[in-house]
């Protein structure tokens, strides 16, 4: 948080853990000079991946080819109850994980980006940009190496809208940018995103 966009603030480190904590607050100076954007609305359209077996090496990159995977928007869903947005692509129920990627354009400065993510996840996800995994796993065990069945760290009854988590990247691109994510398993599930990238400056 900040009084006026400049000089020094502080900034929560992770929102999942206790706010009231000292050490889960970071002091931050500078002011933001890429007002914050949506770059990726709730209901953006995604490929995805439901089959048995695993996609083709390489899903997470940017020059990897998902022409032959389905596309739907957000949500993507198998859920009989209400959820925090329309839910518009239902999934097919039984893969071991499911893997999704999109698209989105960045015209702003890329140097010294974050990425505030809000999500609507059952039950844990990983998120890859431009092929890098971000250092921000949701319900997911850190640390692990993560395999097709590796399992989510929680239960989710009905996804919610969460964060904004506030992720600092270092290899968002002015052009076109490449969002992947591994969901692991665990039913039902559901699926959607917000993006806003922002910047700032030392």
């Amino acid at each position: 948080m900040a009084a006026n966009g400049t000089g020094p603030s502080l900034q929560l480190i992770d929102a999942r853990q206790d706010t009231r904590r000292v050490a889960n607050w970071a002091a931050v100076t500078g002011t933001t000079t890429n007002a914050p954007r949506n770059v990726l609305p709730l209901d953006a359209t995604w490929r995805y991946w439901q089959e048995d077996g695993d996609p083709a090496p390489g899903w997470t990159e940017t020059s990897y080819n998902d022409a032959a995977w389905p596309r739907g928007a957000a949500l993507l869903y198998v859920e009989n109850a209400d959820l925090p947005g329309p839910k518009n692509t239902p999934l097919t129920l039984g893969p071991m994980s499911y893997r999704f990627r999109t698209r989105f354009p960045f015209d702003g400065n890329p140097d010294g980006a974050s990425l505030q993510l809000q999500t609507v996840i059952d039950d844990g996800a990983a998120f890859y940009l431009n092929g890098r995994e971000l250092g921000f796993r949701l319900g997911l065990p850190e640390g692990v190496v993560l395999e097709r069945d590796t399992p989510a760290s929680r239960t989710v009854a009905d996804a919610i809208l969460e964060g904004p988590f506030v992720i600092p990247v270092d290899n968002l691109i002015r052009g076109e940018n490449v969002l992947a994510v591994a969901d692991p398993p665990d039913q039902p599930r559901q699926l959607g995103h917000r993006v806003r990238p922002e910047r700032r400056c030392p």
